[in-house]
């Protein structure tokens, strides 16, 4: 039976103070050593066990639960785009040319926030649960490849992770049947010039067209 759990407004003010730091300190895939650092420092003052032998700047916790039958994974992502961020607000992008334009600030302020409910109530938590904070998700191949490869889901029963999404409204969660959130891919398409190209005869020019896949 599902069971439901009304969260503190304190936890809540307290996710949102995290997300607003890392999205004033982004970094870009394989750099988010810094947060990857705070990150690491949270969990330890939760109690949360680091999981070592891991490539760096991943970061992996981990929760010994009550009956401990099955271990469960939970996943967010940790790196910035290289992107300008527009506008103003007291939290904006201190760093230039990079910004936090995907929600993996988020995510990661998400994943901490339940750390930190999960070692305060260590008795309503069964399974044991392997926390993945996770590098390079923007990159290709992505940094989830190389954990694998390192034996992070070796000894886990199941995995979820979350993405935010605008188009929920607010409180909603929504469920996926099938694969979502796939790669995306570009394609460039190149025109060839024709003669109307000439300046004297822009009724003629070929306008570019650039595809996005």
């Amino acid at each position: 039976m599902l069971q439901t759990i009304n969260v503190d407004s304190a936890l809540k003010d307290w996710a949102i103070e995290q997300r607003r730091h890392f999205h004033q300190y982004p970094e870009l895939s394989g750099q988010e050593f810094n947060t990857g650092s705070y990150v690491r420092k949270a969990l330890e003052e939760f109690g949360i066990s680091i999981v070592e032998g891991f490539s760096e700047p991943n970061v992996i916790g981990y929760l010994q639960g009550t009956e401990g039958k099955k271990t469960i994974a939970l996943r967010a992502d940790m790196d910035a785009l290289p992107m300008v961020e527009e506008g103003e607000k007291p939290f904006k992008s201190t760093v230039p040319g990079v910004f936090h334009g995907c929600g993996h600030d988020g995510h990661t302020a998400i994943l901490l926030a339940v750390a930190k409910w999960m070692s305060s109530n260590r008795h309503e938590v069964k399974n044991n649960i392997k926390f993945i904070f996770q590098s390079s998700e923007e990159a290709s191949p992505s940094g989830a490849q190389q954990l694998v490869k390192e034996g992070v889901l070796e000894d886990v029963d199941a995995i979820y992770g979350i993405h935010l999404m605008q188009n929920l409204p607010l409180g909603k969660i929504g469920f996926a049947t099938g694969p979502a959130m796939h790669r995306a891919m570009t394609l460039i398409s190149r025109l060839k010039e024709s003669e109307g190209m000439e300046a004297s005869r822009r009724q003629r020019w070929i306008q570019s067209i650039f595809l996005l896949i």
